[in-house]
Order: structure tokens, then sequence, then C-alpha cells
């Protein structure tokens, strides 16, 4: 994926576990997998948020877009392991949302 594309694919996957979340939640409380695996994935976002407000903290505006940019190049360089984690984690995450999503059932 690159540059803005690799955003907005994020950006979608993030949609679906907005979505995934209102049909998880719809149900009563019973501790099913769709619920736990989408509050695991809920539970995840403000340790993502926390790490980056550490890292704008610590090294300001600059310092954040200069990461950014060495991560989106890394992810446009050939063979990157970097590019290979994301990547993993990218069908990861959206495997197990669009899973848990069709597999629910609707009460």
């Amino acid at each position: 994926m690159q540059g803005k594309l690799f955003w907005l694919v994020w950006l979608l996957v993030g949609c679906q576990l907005i979505w995934t979340a209102v049909r998880a939640f719809a149900a009563p409380w019973v501790w099913n997998p769709y619920q736990c695996l989408t509050l695991i994935f809920l539970l995840c976002l403000p340790v993502g948020v926390a790490w980056l407000g550490l890292v704008w903290q610590r090294e300001g505006i600059g310092g954040f877009r200069t990461r950014m940019a060495s991560l989106e190049a890394a992810m446009e360089t050939p063979g990157s392991a970097i590019a290979l984690r994301w990547n993993i984690a990218f069908w990861i995450v959206a495997g197990a949302l669009v899973f848990a999503y069709f597999r629910m059932e609707q009460s």
C-alpha cells in the first residue's frame, strides 16, 4: 500500500471495528467470543493513542511527521520487515473483524 492509500485502508478497518462493535454490543452482554474480541480491539485503541501522544510529547510535531514519513517510506520499500509486520497486522485485524461481523447472531 502506498502513501494515502495505506491510511485509507486502516480507516476502513476502523469503520469495520465500529460496525462490529455496534453489532456485538447490541445483544445483551454474555461474554460471547465476538464481544470479547471486539472489546480487545477497542481497548487497543487507547494504547495506540497514548503511544502517539508520547511520541508527540517527546519529539514534537516535527518528529511526529518525520516518523510518519519514515513509516510510509518503509512501507513502500520492497521486502521491508516493517511493511511485512503492518500487512500481517492488517490481515489479522481485518479478518477477525469480518469473521466476527458475519458470524455474530443478530438478536
